[in-house]
């Protein structure tokens, strides 16, 4: 009966625990699917013209992050964009970016994706730069080797530009991850 008991306590213990996959418990992205509890979330985020959808990729949940391009005015904004900040690395690094993304087919413009380090001052180096214009939802991955400094960040840019008619068509992303 003892060993019984034993048995179902270990079991029942076994069950409870979770473990979170390797990729996202790595992940230095916060808010890297844009949703919580709640529904969606732009947390850990900033930029303009940005919005959730409902049109996510088959591995996703139940919202995307989507952003319309910025009209050609002069007052900002100047682009629809979405930006977090990565901070804590320094020295040589090594990363590996990756992130589900699609163009509304009424887009006129690509989408893009920029990795960036800022210094102390703000002052920003683009790092990388990647143009998009698929229809159907794809994954795109690369590695990212920068040197940072101890005051440094790495800025997560994307954007869907700027068109004559603002608004026209939308840049979806979603499933943002960075690993090292």
């Amino acid at each position: 009966m003892k060993k019984l008991l034993l048995l179902f306590t270990v079991l029942s213990l076994m069950s409870c625990s979770t473990k979170q996959p390797e990729s996202i418990s790595n992940n230095l992205i916060s808010n890297p699917s844009f949703e919580d509890a709640n529904g969606f979330s732009f947390q850990d985020w900033n930029g303009a013209l940005t919005s959730s959808s409902t049109d996510t990729p088959s591995n996703g949940g139940s919202y995307a992050l989507q952003i319309k391009p910025a009209g050609l005015q002069l007052e900002p904004p100047h682009e629809g964009y979405a930006e977090t900040l990565v901070t804590g690395l320094q020295g040589a690094i090594t990363l590996h970016f990756s992130c589900d993304v699609k163009v509304n087919s009424t887009s006129l413009i690509p989408g893009y994706i920029r990795i960036l380090k800022e210094n102390q001052n703000g002052v920003r180096t683009e790092i990388s730069n990647i143009n998009f214009n698929n229809t159907q939802w794809q994954n795109i991955s690369f590695n990212i080797n920068t040197v940072l400094d101890q005051t440094g960040s790495l800025v997560i840019h994307f954007s869907a530009g700027a068109n004559e008619q603002s608004g026209l068509g939308t840049i979806l992303f979603d499933n943002v991850t960075l690993t090292n």
